[in-house]
């Protein structure tokens, strides 16, 4: 089982490479959630993977849209039709609305 999860992209990998954007997000709404078991090894290491993937949506978020309510608008209108990566998706409704 290890094996195959070495093999696997990161969290923070599909964040910045996965595509289209809404495919992405659905995926992220998911591996995002907390999970139902108790703490093990596995677990805490993929906690902490859970963390870096929500600061790399976070700073992403921060970067590209901040608070403008238009530019997140736009992301979430485009999203449906956008071909590229999620970080593409956010830059670009950053900077039509910027």
């Amino acid at each position: 089982m290890r094996r195959l999860r070495a093999e696997l992209p990161s969290l923070p990998e599909v964040i910045r490479v996965g595509f289209p954007a809404q495919a992405t997000v659905a995926f992220l709404s998911k591996a995002l959630a907390p999970a139902d078991s108790g703490p093990t090894a596995d677990t805490d290491a993929r906690t902490e993977e859970i963390r870096a993937a929500r600061r790399e949506v976070a700073a992403l978020a921060a970067e590209h849209l901040a608070d403008n309510p238009e530019g997140w608008a736009l992301a979430l209108r485009l999203m449906p039709e956008f071909e590229g990566t999620l970080p593409d998706l956010l830059l670009a409704s950053g900077a039509v609305v910027g």
